[in-house]
């Protein structure tokens, strides 16, 4: 039996309606900046897709664009700037930065308030505490997903693939709120498909390509792969292999996935902090 599609794009909808009617009991409406350095293929794509989207959920995006040669102080410098400007409610820049500096430096500089990734340090220790300021969207978004499926996390064996601060270390924490039995693994980890085949619910956010082969897959687990690549033949992958659907019972495609659901979220996020303040705590999702 084939595994049932885990589709982002119905629940997207339902968090960008959410926002909009956030903004719309607003005095005006909220203002997302996002900064760019020089004309990064992926980040172009991201910054157009994004902005036709915040028009949907009545978002103010400001596109800013810096030369490719600015440097890291100057970027810095800008974004933390911008986060004073009357309206503006939250920052965003987009990778590559220069001089091969981390976004999650970048976010310490800014005021916690406006670090929609939520990688300042007391954001994330605010998640730590499951009282979460800003939860890292596409972290939320893995979540989010299985909830519009009605997909239990309490008491399953989740895995999650994938150590980073953007998304492994944040959903592996929403899980863990959640009442999931957790383990966190990486590419460092010893046997690692034996490790993978002991999940009930697999959250795949490696960053390589099809590092998830299909017989690492349980029968009957839920697989959400958050990766994305466009490899050089033009194929776009996720972590997992596709084939490995057939051992699942449901899966997240990549494309479709929770792509969508991620730029969703964020935008529910600046909605809520131009409305009730993003000094609020969030119910962990």
């Amino acid at each position: 039996m084939p595994a049932l599609p885990l589709l982002g794009r119905e629940p997207a909808n339902r968090l960008l309606a959410e926002a909009a009617a956030l903004v719309a009991r607003q005095k005006s409406p909220p203002t997302l900046v996002v900064f760019q350095v020089g004309e990064d293929a992926a980040a172009v794509a991201y910054v157009r897709s994004t902005t036709r989207t915040a028009a949907k959920a009545g978002v103010v995006l400001q596109a800013r664009v810096l030369p490719a040669g600015t440097s890291y102080a100057a970027l810095r410098d800008a974004a933390v700037s911008s986060a004073q400007e009357p309206g503006v409610v939250a920052v965003q820049v987009q990778n590559p930065l220069p001089e091969g500096r981390s976004l999650a430096e970048l976010c310490r500089a800014l005021p916690p308030t406006h670090d929609v990734e939520g990688l300042h340090p007391e954001n994330q220790g605010l998640l730590f505490q499951g009282k979460p300021r800003s939860v890292p969207c596409t972290a939320h978004a893995v979540v989010r997903l299985l909830d519009h499926y009605e997909i239990p996390l309490a008491g399953r064996r989740v895995v999650v693939l994938g150590r980073s601060l953007a998304v492994g270390r944040p959903a592996a924490l929403l899980c863990l709120h959640r009442d999931a039995t957790l383990t966190l693994c990486h590419t460092k980890t010893k046997n690692l498909a034996d490790e993978v085949r002991r999940g009930e619910i697999v959250i795949a956010a490696a960053g390589v390509p099809e590092l998830v082969q299909a017989d690492w897959i349980a029968p009957g687990a839920v697989v959400v792969d958050v990766g994305y690549h466009v490899l050089a033949d033009g194929r776009t992958v996720g972590d997992v292999e596709a084939s490995a659907s057939l051992h699942a019972s449901a899966f997240a495609p990549v494309p479709g996935g929770v792509g969508p659901l991620t730029v969703a979220e964020l935008l529910l996020a600046v909605a809520r902090a131009g409305g009730e303040g993003a000094a609020a705590p969030q119910r962990i999702p």
